[in-house]
């Protein structure tokens, strides 16, 4: 991973790339990225929210994930 990715959180780079595709185009914009599971996950895992239900029983690998965040003068579609 380079020295910006370490140093900037993966939300504050996508609000970058948006903003430079804004500036370039002059309007909104929609971007779809293809992100590695593990980077997914791992992001999508800070922006879950806190649990309000239990539910019982088993679950077997959930599909949690973030699919489009919508940013200042864009959205950004996931997809790993």
């Amino acid at each position: 991973m380079s020295d910006y990715g370490k140093l900037k959180p993966l939300n504050e780079i996508l609000q970058e790339l948006v903003d430079h595709c804004v500036a370039i185009t002059g309007e909104d914009v929609e971007l779809k990225l293809h992100l590695p599971k593990s980077v997914l996950g791992e992001y999508s895992r800070a922006y879950l929210p806190h649990e309000r239900v239990v539910l019982f029983g088993e679950v077997s690998d959930p599909q949690l994930a973030l699919k489009k965040i919508h940013l200042t003068g864009g959205t950004v579609e996931l997809e790993s």
